[in-house]
């Protein structure tokens, strides 16, 4: 988990950049875990997507304000450091 952590940091540092092929990553490396719990909070796929959305698009209209540092803290062990901060 901490290589991972270490990983995603990098590819923040990277997003607040603009780098699109970063926010992708980390896109692909969220997503599932995020939709799933959306799902289960919601109950209606099509909600839980639009919620998937809203948060990484949050994310890229946001990214010059990412402070990677907070994002990674001890207390995102939900799996969601990303989304912690919006």
């Amino acid at each position: 988990m901490k290589h991972k952590v270490e990983g995603d940091k990098l590819l923040v540092k990277e997003l607040i950049t603009g780098n699109e092929k970063a926010f992708r990553k980390l896109f692909d490396s969220y997503r599932n875990d995020l939709y799933k719990f959306s799902l289960s909070m919601v109950c209606s796929e099509e909600h839980a997507e639009e919620i998937v959305q809203d948060v990484f698009m949050k994310i890229w209209i946001k990214r010059g304000s990412l402070k990677p540092e907070k994002l990674f803290k001890e207390s995102a062990k939900a799996g969601f450091p990303l989304w912690e901060i919006l």
